[in-house]
């Protein structure tokens, strides 16, 4: 059974996108932080979507009928809410987890999350986020010496370690330049999908809690430099290691002096870095747009759908939307950093609220 599929999208201004240049044309400029969210997980999946032939729609208004898709951020949501009557109980409602979401919506029949470790392939589905928009890939001409090391992200995300005058002095002794790509503001385009001149891609990120591992991140940047032909210094988090398959995908560190160690063996062992970058560019065609469009089909028109036809979906669309979301979460228990995650979300909302 096919239902009808509608991404919700309540910010009217990005409708015109939609309809704009070709996809790559359209989305290769799209490295603005905000709202790049809404535009990988949205705009850009619906583009996607449609260019191989699929029929999807995306509006500011909720569909009567079928499956509609949306993030669950505090925008989204309201506007949710606002429109939401009695006639949209027949709605199969998804939602995307996308990274500043750390807990499954109680909205959410079915959920597409980016890290396959917390998908059940029941109700909840793991899709992988998609390479980045416009990538340039390394400079094969600079072979394997090691000149540029490049961290793309916000400043705040990265472990200290790698600020200490020790790991500057060796980078320094070794004649490595550092560049960190960092969000100047929520307004200025970064070079995120620029890798030309870039050799070592690093990330690891501040400390977590003792024995756990980051969770609610992509593994966007292991596949980045993997279509980047870039070897990848990463931290210990989940969505890198459940990608690994060999010692060649990545090197993971988790402080400056095992990085230091890492950048040596390279340094001492250039036939290991090219080893690094060809087996890189063979995991990539696992995350290619066309393998990530093909399981986006997957999920929206074959496993999503036959969810309408379990009892407890004509159950729980027959309750009040506020009775739906308690059912919801009683079908799909919260694990313990979930809970953790939301009971600060009511916390600061609460707060929020009597301030």
């Amino acid at each position: 059974m096919r239902l009808p599929v509608t991404f919700f999208c309540p910010q009217p201004g990005e409708l015109s996108r939609v309809d704009g240049p070709p996809v790559e044309e359209t989305v290769r400029h799209w490295t603005v932080p905000q709202p790049a969210r809404m535009r990988a997980w949205v705009v850009q999946t619906v583009l996607r979507l449609r260019e191989v032939g699929y029929d999807v729609a995306i509006q500011p208004t909720l569909p009567e009928t079928g499956i509609v898709v949306l993030l669950p951020e505090p925008h989204f949501c309201e506007a949710f809410y606002r429109q939401y009557e009695t006639t949209h109980r027949d709605l199969l409602i998804v939602t995307v987890r996308a990274d500043i979401v750390g807990f499954r919506s109680p909205l959410a029949d079915a959920e597409i999350v980016q890290n396959g470790y917390f998908a059940d392939e029941k109700r909840v589905f793991h899709i992988p986020h998609w390479p980045q928009p416009g990538l340039i890939p390394r400079d094969p001409g600079r072979g394997t010496a090691i000149r540029t090391i490049a961290f793309k992200g916000d400043r705040g995300n990265l472990h200290p370690d790698l600020f200490s005058d020790r790991f500057h002095q060796f980078l320094g002794e070794h004649n490595i330049e550092v560049r960190l790509e960092e969000s100047v503001d929520r307004l200025t385009p970064q070079p995120w999908h620029d890798f030309q001149e870039v050799d070592l891609l690093i990330a690891v990120r501040k400390p977590w809690h003792e024995g756990d591992l980051f969770y609610n991140k992509p593994a966007s940047k292991l596949i980045n430099a993997w279509h980047a032909g870039v070897p990848a210094l990463l931290g210990p988090e989940i969505a890198f290691r459940e990608l690994r398959r060999d010692p060649l995908d990545y090197i993971e560190v988790a402080s400056d002096r095992e990085a230091m160690t890492a950048i040596q063996e390279l340094i001492d062992h250039p036939d290991r870095y090219s080893a690094m970058i060809d087996h890189g560019r063979k995991r990539a065609e696992d995350y290619t747009v066309d393998r990530i469009t093909e399981r986006w089909a997957e999920v929206l028109f074959e496993k999503v759908p036959r969810l309408a036809e379990h009892a407890t979906f004509r159950l729980s669309r027959s309750l009040p939307l506020a009775l739906r979301r308690v059912w919801n979460c009683v079908a799909m228990p919260p694990a313990r950093h979930e809970a953790w995650k939301m009971a600060g979300y009511v916390y600061r909302n609460i707060r929020h609220s009597i301030t």
